[in-house]
């Protein structure tokens, strides 16, 4: 009998043990869920401000627009755009091109130059997005001052930096029903992920884009391919014109200069073709 005593009290401090460790990560779930949400709100803060002049310059291009030329947002991750960061990326376009005019955007925005008398293009890190898993639609202030019913092509490329695709379907739609709610005349095109480990991400927006009838432009045959990838050891310039070197693996496996050159392509192909 005592012995069956003792290995009832022994159970009993295991458990209380046991509920005391689960209050305890509870706890600290919820101190976390608090803080990134109090880090969110700070980064939209910060974007709201330092984008109110450069959205003002854009809306204003957008409205005064006159015929023959397009109005163009793009909306994307590091791939797009990247700040400047001393210990790895040294330059505010897309990671990792060798210089300005050879990211995607650059030479989406030159190649349409050759197609339309004028083109009024701005382009948008909005990374936060798809890191903000827990509420999504908590991002959409960053992009709101860049909305306006003038535009005529919106490109989202964002899907590289899910973790958690659980409710990725319906923050996709989200975005696209917050968008034309915004820009009612505008054609949104989707860019396919650069990466193949992100699958679940890929066919979700590829389905998403399919119910709501927006373009989608695959990169799945750029997948995993080292050649379309900047590599260690690659040759940067930073906006002073100095050279830099790609040490940083995470840099490395983005797009480089052919890398870039083809989503470019890939871009414009289905803008010119889809008219």
């Amino acid at each position: 009998m005592k012995i069956v005593m003792i290995c009832l009290g022994v159970l009993f401090i295991v458990a209380v043990l046991g509920m005391s460790l689960l209050g305890y990560k509870l706890y600290r779930h919820e101190l976390n869920q608090e803080k990134r949400i109090k880090d969110l709100q700070a980064y939209v803060q910060r974007m709201e401000a330092g984008n109110d002049e450069d959205a003002g310059r854009f809306i204003k291009a957008c409205v005064d627009a006159v015929g023959g030329g397009i109005n163009l947002l793009v909306l994307g991750n590091s791939i797009t755009k990247h700040g400047l960061n001393h210990e790895y990326w040294w330059n505010e376009i897309g990671m990792a091109a060798s210089e300005a005019s050879k990211d995607y955007y650059h030479r989406l925005v030159a190649a349409l130059t050759e197609q339309y008398e004028d083109v009024n293009a701005y382009a948008l890190n909005y990374s936060q997005w798809e890191l903000n898993g827990h509420d999504r639609n908590q991002t959409f202030s960053i992009i709101d001052p860049f909305l306006c019913e003038q535009l005529d092509y919106i490109i989202l490329q964002l899907g590289e930096n899910i973790a958690d695709s659980s409710t990725f379907q319906t923050d996709c739609e989200a975005l696209l029903i917050h968008i034309r709610d915004k820009c009612p005349n505008t054609a949104i095109i989707m860019v396919g992920n650069f990466w193949g480990n992100k699958n679940m991400a890929e066919k979700i927006k590829k389905k998403v884009a399919e119910d709501y009838g927006i373009s989608y432009v695959s990169l799945e045959d750029l997948w995993d391919k080292e050649e379309f990838q900047a590599g260690m050891g690659t040759i940067v310039f930073d906006g002073n014109g100095k050279q830099h070197v790609i040490k940083h693996s995470g840099v490395a496996i983005h797009p480089g200069d052919l890398g870039m050159q083809a989503i470019a392509e890939k871009i414009v192909d289905c803008l010119v073709g889809g008219e």
